[in-house]
């Protein structure tokens, strides 16, 4: 693949804006409440990050106003780098009934950076047999440390030759962007994209039992990250399953 590069003049002052008004240090930061109701049943999805010496772990926790059978709860949770790379992701369901169930994702913190929770929960509905999807609203930044740096470069959406379009996870779930390619961290530090349809092709729960059978144990899935002329360079890891 090879990119052209297609400069988002308004996106890039937007995110470097966040950047630097929305990062705190240490301890933990939350994202604001989304709520819904459905089948008379507030259901409502957090963020939150927090550090803990050199690691950063993102949470997303999805509650419902009443406790709900094992399988109807669950997340995708996502830590993202304040330059815009994704840096950890995991999946989970919960394996009892619950009216609260967190997800959580973890990544390795680095000196001069902050790191955000973002991510999607998800609620199984007994009258339509699906599951409905809640956006979470982003955390603010959390900065590894005092000496966090906010002047680094945000990712910029562009296209690629052959026609796919690439930039960050914020422009793919917030601002409505069809992106093919998700600019990541592999696990061996690589910076690159991921593609977003290896990332949908990770199998989904269809129903709770499905939800409880298949994820309530802990595994990797690892999918390919590709560098600017369409190497594989790394592999970036999502967790699935477990609690």
């Amino acid at each position: 693949m090879k990119f052209i590069r297609r400069l988002g003049l308004q996106f890039c002052i937007f995110a470097l804006a966040t950047l630097v008004f929305t990062t705190v240090a240490y301890g933990a930061v939350y994202g604001a409440t989304v709520s819904r109701s459905y089948d008379g049943i507030t259901f409502t999805s957090r963020t939150s990050c927090a550090s803990f010496g050199n690691s950063i772990k993102g949470t997303v926790t999805t509650a419902a106003s009443t406790s709900r059978p094992a399988g109807y709860l669950g997340a995708d949770c996502w830590v993202v780098r304040n330059d815009g790379f994704v840096a950890g992701t995991a999946t989970r369901y919960s394996q009892s009934a619950t009216s609260s169930f967190s997800t959580n994702a973890t990544a390795s913190g680095s000196s001069g950076r902050s790191y955000q929770t973002t991510g999607t929960s998800y609620v199984y509905l007994t009258s339509t047999g699906n599951y409905m999807s809640i956006r979470a609203n982003p955390s603010p930044f959390l900065s590894i440390n005092s000496l966090s740096s906010q002047n680094q470069s945000a990712v910029q959406d562009g296209i690629t030759i052959d026609g796919q379009r690439y930039g960050s996870l914020q422009s793919y779930l917030y601002e409505g962007d069809n992106l093919d390619l998700i600019a990541a961290v592999g696990i061996n530090g690589m910076e690159g994209y991921i593609r977003v349809e290896d990332f949908l092709a990770i199998p989904r729960p269809s129903n709770p039992e499905d939800a409880v059978s298949s994820f309530a144990s802990e595994r990797e899935v690892q999918i390919p990250v590709y560098d600017i002329d369409g190497n594989v360079i790394d592999s970036y890891c999502v967790v699935v399953g477990g609690i």
